[in-house]
C-alpha cells in the first residue's frame, strides 16, 4: 500500500498517510479483542473439563486444564504471536508513513511535526493496548 502512495496526487497522499496509522490502531485493537475472546473460550473449556471430572469422580478430561502454556499467554501462544506480529508490522508501516510524509509531501509549516506527533501518540496507544492485554484475565459468569 505504501508503495502506491507516491503515484497519487499530493492531496490524496496526505489523506492516505493520515489514515494509515489510525487504520493500524484499529487492526491491532481487533487482533487483541480476538485474542481475548479466544482466551475466554480456552478458559471456558478448562472449566467444562474440570466440571466433568468432578462429576465423574476422576480426572477424565485434562487437555486444556493441564496445558503447559495455560495462564502464561492471553489467547494462547497463537494469540500472543499474532499480536506481536501485527505490532511489528504496524511499527514498520508507521515508520514508512513517517518517511513518506517527509519525502513526498512538500510542506511548509506544521504538517511534518504534527504528523510525527500524531503517529507517536498512536504508537504509544498501541503499546499501551499490548500492556493492557497482558493483564487480561478471564472472568467466569456466575
Amino acid at each position: 500500500m505504501l508503495g502506491t502512495i507516491g503515484a497519487l496526487p499530493e492531496e490524496m497522499q496526505t489523506v492516505l498517510l493520515a489514515a494509515m496509522p489510525l487504520t493500524l490502531l484499529w487492526v491491532i485493537r481487533t487482533t487483541i479483542n480476538h485474542a481475548r475472546s479466544f482466551e475466554d473460550a480456552l478458559r471456558r473449556i478448562e472449566e467444562i473439563e474440570q466440571a466433568v471430572s468432578i462429576r465423574a469422580g476422576e480426572r477424565l478430561l485434562r487437555f486444556q486444564s493441564s496445558h503447559p502454556s495455560r495462564g502464561k499467554y492471553v489467547g494462547g501462544r497463537t494469540g500472543t504471536e499474532t499480536i506481536e506480529a501485527v505490532l511489528a508490522a504496524s511499527a514498520i508501516l508507521q515508520g514508512g508513513c513517517l518517511y513518506l510524509s517527509v519525502t513526498l509531501i512538500e510542506s511548509s509549516g506544521l504538517w511534518q511535526p504534527v504528523f510525527a506527533g500524531y503517529v507517536a501518540v498512536l504508537s504509544v496507544s498501541q503499546i499501551g493496548m499490548r500492556w493492557w492485554m497482558r493483564r487480561y484475565r478471564y472472568q467466569p459468569h456466575a
